[in-house]
């Protein structure tokens, strides 16, 4: 959230032009996106087809 407000106010005051603006942005989602997915990982010696364990 703080790299897209810090890139859109840079491009607000005109240090950031639309197209690396755009691949910028698409960055952070990917970024963002992937750090989501870790929450679908079993976390670091956890065995998944043993809950409890």
């Amino acid at each position: 959230m703080t790299m897209s407000l810090a890139a859109m106010t840079a491009a607000l005051l005109g240090r950031l032009s639309p197209a690396p603006g755009a691949l910028l942005q698409e960055a952070i989602d990917v970024t963002v996106i992937l750090n989501a997915l870790r929450a679908l990982l079993p976390a670091p010696g956890k065995d998944p087809a043993r809950p409890g364990t």
